[in-house]
């Protein structure tokens, strides 16, 4: 499997063809409600990306902000990630019907695995670090459905 991270005007980009799951899933997502917030295994996760509310000035106080889309840019709704540490210890899991996940958990490397519920493509795995400020954007593609 072959992972590629660019980094454009604060933005990381994963793009991965073809992946395989690399974080173990031993649970079904937690569903976090559109435009809601929730903690879930000590991580604070909100769920927007679709009309005004994605707007909220809440949304900007999450050092990241996990973004689904297609190839070609186009924001997707209705993704899944596993969270661990970059050690490996699991530490969430959850779903958003919007396009956008968005996460705050103490500094540190970490590794997803992101797929979209009920859809057959391959998982998208990858890594990120939080920012020392503001948000990085960790935008996902998926093939177009």
């Amino acid at each position: 499997m072959t992972i590629s991270c660019i980094h454009l005007l604060g933005y990381t980009v994963v793009m991965a063809a073809s992946a395989t799951v690399a974080l173990a899933q031993t649970a079904a997502p937690v569903a976090i409600p559109l435009d809601k917030e929730q903690s879930v295994g000590g991580i604070d996760v909100g769920c927007t990306g679709i009309g005004e509310a994605k707007n909220d000035a809440r949304w900007k106080a999450y050092p990241i902000r996990v973004e689904a889309a297609n190839m070609a840019g186009d924001l997707a709704a209705n993704v899944a990630i596993s969270l661990s540490k970059a050690a490996g210890d699991a530490l969430a899991t959850v779903s958003c019907e919007g396009p956008w996940i968005m996460l705050r958990a103490a500094a540190g490397s970490y590794r997803f695995d992101a797929w979209m519920p009920g859809e057959t493509f391959k998982h998208q795995t990858g890594t990120f670090s939080l920012p020392t400020k503001g948000q990085r954007i960790v935008s996902i593609r998926f093939p177009a459905s």
